[in-house]
């Protein structure tokens, strides 16, 4: 294996991603923040890179502040959730990822920051109070935010029971072999972590009140690409283990 082919190998971590993710939308929170409750405009830098994301910009009608700074919040939270995860409990595989896919990984979690403000509410006009927010809470958000933190709880349960199978008693990695997980939604499904990451992105489309419709398209291509890797992984355990469950599902329980 050549240097380069080492580097990539490394890149299976998710850590690379997630440490991005974490500062950019930290960032991006930020200056939201400043923007919402200082009134400081958004730097010029990013008001050019917003303008070449997202072309003529469509505006979310204004009382939407509250729904951009809530998915905000809650995409850095999933954010730091998963780098924490990636660092301190799961196992990854000797698996080789490709630079193109390395690219793409980095870009998407930048892609992702940005799509929030493609439609969100024009900003800047108001300097706003927590109680001027406050006062836009509907019913929404609740549902949201319940689904949210529901499916972010069975999430990092899964990355939690996929671990284990490859750690002792003492939390010590003892091997890097496939068997089959138990537990929690893994008796419906052979990838809830999947399900659970597409639930999360659906939780965020809620929050918006489903209006945003530049993020039902972050929602469609998670929904495809999740379910496409949930069909390779239920095949690799169907193909692998001849006592694989038969009732398992690959990704929706009962259906897919």
């Amino acid at each position: 294996m050549t240097s380069f082919d080492s580097c990539f190998s490394l890149c299976r971590w998710f850590i690379h991603f997630y440490v991005v993710s974490v500062t950019w939308n930290g960032l991006l929170l930020a200056i939201l923040c400043q923007n919402l409750f200082w009134g400081q405009p958004f730097p010029m830098w990013l008001q050019r890179l917003l303008s070449f994301v997202s072309g003529s910009q469509l505006h979310m009608t204004p009382g939407d502040e509250l729904s951009v700074l809530l998915v905000h919040m809650l995409l850095w939270i999933h954010s730091i959730r998963r780098l924490t995860e990636c660092l301190f409990i799961s196992v990854f595989s000797n698996v080789v990822i490709h630079p193109v896919q390395f690219i793409w990984g980095l870009t998407y979690y930048v892609l992702v920051g940005l799509t929030l403000h493609c439609e969100g509410p024009p900003l800047g006009t108001k300097v706003y109070k927590i109680q001027d927010l406050l006062v836009q809470y509907r019913w929404y958000h609740v549902a949201g935010l319940t689904l949210f933190f529901w499916a972010t709880v069975h999430h990092h349960k899964s990355h939690i029971i996929l671990a284990s199978l490859r750690k002792n008693k003492l939390g010590e990695v003892v091997n890097l072999s496939h068997r089959v997980p138990h537990g929690d939604w893994f008796e419906q499904v052979s990838c809830p972590h999947y399900l659970a990451e597409l639930l999360i992105y659906l939780a965020l489309a809620m929050v918006f009140g489903g209006r945003h419709l530049t993020w039902w398209s972050v929602v469609l291509y998670v929904l495809s690409s999740h379910a496409m890797m949930a069909v390779q992984s239920h095949e690799f355990y169907v193909n692998k283990f001849e006592n694989y469950p038969k009732n398992r599902k690959a990704f929706i329980p009962l259906i897919f």
